[in-house]
């Protein structure tokens, strides 16, 4: 691990770099953040290839995306986050979550557990969520909703659910290491983000056989197929209209949990994206 801020005026933190990539002589460099600097060492340092690695949308992380410079290779993770790079077409390659050999959930309970797990901040849409759960609590008193994360709106976020009088329906977990352990004592996952490169959470939900209603945008629309293995839902009246639909029908969250813990295990595992990669390493060292 090189520790580097990324910029120009850390000297000693670029010098640790250009220094580990000289000593280690790859033949690829594999970026996943940060501007040209890196590139323009790892050009300076090795005759590697570059590839740069894309994970969110322009709109998430509030930079236009365009085509970088010194690089040879463009990833990107949907092909939503491919089509806000300009003056590029990225190989898409989908993330991959690991697969239990079988789904681990805890004893149910007369009280539904909605779950969501995100950084705390405007573009996951977890106000406009909270605001959902004042009408779905009118309806059923015994629902809870539990996040799974922190970040700069928790303050904010926690006074919103005092103020719509659902505090005894939320918690705030903060930061889980192992979000997937939390996600065993769930019923349904929500993510209502209002941008989304990809959503690895989504997924990571569904290998624990959640049914899931998302948001209809970036990324989501390519991993939650509408209607089988759970709901893709546009205005916070239709968010609404759905979980109550899941919380009503045990049976209908049994098939869409099933239905999406199959579609990920066919086409969203670990081994899946790792083998993406390598092949299109060999294609790029052919």
């Amino acid at each position: 691990m090189v520790h580097w801020s990324g910029r120009w005026r850390d000297v000693a933190g670029a010098a640790r770099l250009a220094g580990l990539i000289r000593a280690r002589k790859p033949a690829i460099v594999h970026l996943h953040s940060g501007g040209l600097v890196p590139r323009m060492i790892t050009r300076a340092s090795s005759n590697a290839r570059v590839v740069m690695h894309y994970h969110s949308l322009s709109q998430e992380s509030g930079k236009t995306l365009r085509r970088p410079t010194l690089t040879d290779l463009i990833i990107a993770n949907s092909r939503a986050t491919a089509e806000t790079v300009a003056g590029a077409e990225p190989l898409v390659v989908y993330a991959g979550v690991d697969i239990a050999p079988r789904v681990q959930r805890r004893p149910r309970t007369e009280r539904i557990t909605l779950g969501t797990a995100a950084r705390l901040v405007p573009v996951k849409g977890i106000g406009a969520l909270l605001s959902v759960m004042k009408v779905v609590v009118s309806e059923s008193p015994h629902v809870r909703l539990e996040i799974a994360g922190d970040g700069p709106e928790r303050q904010s976020l926690t006074r919103h659910a005092e103020e719509l009088g659902i505090s005894r329906n939320v918690r705030f977990l903060g930061w889980r290491e192992n979000v997937r352990d939390v996600m065993r004592g769930w019923d349904l996952y929500v993510q209502p983000s209002l941008a989304e490169g990809l959503g690895v959470a989504v997924l990571e939900a569904m290998a624990e056989g959640l049914p899931v209603i998302a948001s209809r945008v970036g990324g989501l629309g390519e991993i939650v197929l509408d209607g089988t293995t759970g709901r893709l839902v546009g205005a916070e009246g239709s968010l609404a209209t759905r979980i109550n639909e899941l919380v009503a029908d045990e049976s209908l969250r049994t098939r869409m949990g099933t239905a999406g813990r199959e579609h990920v295990a066919r086409n969203f595992s670990s081994e899946k994206e790792a083998a993406a990669i390598f092949n299109a390493y060999d294609k790029l060292l052919a």
